[in-house]
């Protein structure tokens, strides 16, 4: 009985530290994206455009949820913000949800 309660906090023990990384890995692409929706943005591309080519890869529907909003904030509420705190701000905020 001792050795099936072991197992199980193991197997528990190691889900839960596979999902702290996928967190992690998802987290730092959120930042990533977001640094480099905001270089386009300095570089001079409209945000339509932006959403028009980023449509135009055919990107899952899923991803399409996180990154369309991200764009939209990113050349509305932090316009003013440069890319690397942008990148910062939104890792960080993912990785507190």
């Amino acid at each position: 009985m001792k050795t099936l309660i072991l197992l199980i906090a193991a197997i528990n023990l190691g889900f839960t530290m596979q999902q702290a990384n996928a967190n992690s890995a998802y987290c730092e692409w959120i930042g990533s994206a977001a640094m480099i929706i905001a270089e386009n943005r300095d570089n001079g591309l409209s945000e339509f455009d932006l959403i028009e080519n980023y449509l135009d890869q055919n990107q899952s529907y899923q991803e399409q949820t996180v990154i369309l909003p991200l764009i939209e904030r990113v050349y509305t509420t932090d316009r003013n913000t440069s890319p690397g705190e942008i990148a910062i701000v939104e890792q960080q905020q993912c990785e507190l949800a």
